[in-house]
């Protein structure tokens, strides 16, 4: 499956996601406002531009939550807060399809608690990368014990579009080690 990435969210993790993505490939960003909407473009752009990227039209910044409709995999990146959080899960199920995958960037807040706010705890993920995300290599996924089966899919556009080759990335399931997921490494996930 060839996933369709969105970011919720219009701040530095969201704007630094967005960038790296759209190096390898279409994105979506979607913000609350327009005001929000002009910032986000403005820094994904500046961004791209400092890591020496031509995006090619490759990113689309709207606060139209319809833009969502074709999102395989979204990425929530709001402030730490349970309750924000909560409140951008329940807008984005109005507009994904129900197997669309639904990330947190949360850094702090329990996996297993956003999970069942986002609705899909069978398909959500916890990512969390590292600011500025353009130079950080890391990326942490971690999955909620409701996650349904083999994490790999949820692993796949991490290690494609967002970990850079040479990247490690770590998953776990609460606090035990499955694996990389980088593209650089040889040893199987999960």
């Amino acid at each position: 499956m060839s996933e369709r990435l969105a970011i919720a969210g219009s701040g530095a993790i969201a704007c630094g996601l967005a960038a790296v993505a759209a190096t390898q490939g279409h994105v979506t960003v979607f913000a609350r406002s327009e005001g929000s909407c002009d910032k986000a473009d403005a820094k994904v752009r500046a961004l791209c531009e400092r890591m020496g990227a031509n995006v090619n039209g490759n990113v689309l910044v709207s606060r139209d939550p319809t833009v969502l409709a074709d999102a395989t995999f979204v990425v929530e990146a709001v402030i730490e807060d349970p309750r924000a959080k909560a409140d951008v899960f329940a807008r984005l199920r109005e507009h994904l399809d129900d197997d669309a995958v639904l990330a947190t960037t949360t850094s702090s807040l329990p996996i297993g608690e956003l999970a069942q706010a986002s609705g899909r705890p069978e398909r959500f993920v916890g990512l969390h990368v590292f600011n500025p995300v353009p130079k950080m290599e890391l990326i942490e996924l971690a999955f909620p014990d409701a996650a349904s089966g083999p994490p790999a899919r949820e692993r796949g556009p991490c290690a494609r579009r967002w970990a850079r080759p040479r990247s490690r990335s770590r998953t776990r399931r609460g606090s035990s080690s499955t694996g990389c997921c980088s593209r650089s490494c040889s040893r199987p996930c999960g």
